[in-house]
């Protein structure tokens, strides 16, 4: 019997200079060939990612990885430096095991930080 591996979500936003919105497809190769020149083939295709959701305007997105490479992905993450020729910074937000509990912090911690900027 084939044990289901467990997945983790990644919350992130991609930070650039210019604001202008960038493709979905863009920002998924980036975070790919990062993981591949980073641990190579193997690590690259049991990581098991798969870009859930990204919104071009807001620079927010959910990546889904196993549980297993994790912390290999999130170091990816971190040193993707460009994505279509221009320089970003890609920021972590939070890390969750279910898409709900991730969405639900986020919304959370953004209500918090709006009523902070209100006061």
């Amino acid at each position: 019997m084939v044990k289901e591996e467990k997945s983790r979500y990644i919350a992130f936003e991609t930070i650039i200079e210019d604001e202008s919105p960038l493709e979905v497809s863009f920002v998924f190769n980036s975070i790919s060939r990062s993981i591949l020149s980073l641990f190579g083939e193997v690590e690259a295709s049991q990581s098991g990612i798969w870009l859930i959701e990204y919104d071009p305007e807001t620079h927010q997105g959910i990546l889904r990885c196993t549980h297993k490479s994790l912390e290999k992905v999130q170091t990816a993450m971190a040193a993707v430096s460009s994505i279509d020729n221009r320089p970003v910074i890609i920021h972590l937000l939070k890390t969750s095991g279910t898409i709900r509990s991730l969405r639900s912090a986020i919304e959370q911690e953004s209500t918090s930080s709006q009523q902070f900027e209100d006061t």
